[in-house]
């Protein structure tokens, strides 16, 4: 089997992980963008300006997602590409091997929140992996937690 039959296989067989959104006042769901226009705290107020539309609502929204048939994670705000982590399944195991955020997003901490979001997803839908990304190895050991995922 070559390398892209099995990336192919893996993207057949495992099922999409949930899209991860966060709006920019803090708010975060495994849900939809709905959801996010819809929300309200604890006492049923909406959460978000009432006065702004959705469209201006949805720019401060980061939507983090598996693109498995980009082979890479990808962090949206808005509509825009803020950061990416690339991988390549290989015999079924996922390796990271390039992290980027646009320069333009820098210092906002969404390396570290696309960082957190792989890796969590990879360990919770059970992937074999291997990280070779100089971002996420350096992330890693400042997060020790997940250190069982770098294997050897």
């Amino acid at each position: 089997m070559t390398d892209s039959d099995a990336r192919a296989t893996a993207r057949e067989t495992t099922p999409p992980s949930p899209a991860f959104l966060r709006c920019a006042c803090g708010w975060e769901t495994t849900g939809s963008v709905d959801e996010v226009v819809a929300a309200t705290d604890e006492h049923g107020r909406k959460i978000h300006n009432m006065a702004a539309t959705r469209d201006e609502i949805l720019t401060q929204v980061e939507t983090i997602a598996d693109n498995p048939a980009g082979d890479r994670y990808e962090l949206h705000l808005g509509d825009r590409l803020a950061a990416v982590a690339e991988y390549r399944t290989i015999r079924g195991t996922r390796v990271f091997h390039h992290t980027e955020v646009d320069p333009e997003f820098e210092g906002r901490g969404m390396g570290s929140r696309l960082a957190r979001h792989v890796l969590d997803d990879v360990r919770a839908r059970g992937f074999p992996t291997r990280i070779k990304c100089p971002f996420l190895l350096t992330w890693i050991k400042r997060h020790p937690e997940y250190g069982d995922l770098i294997g050897d």
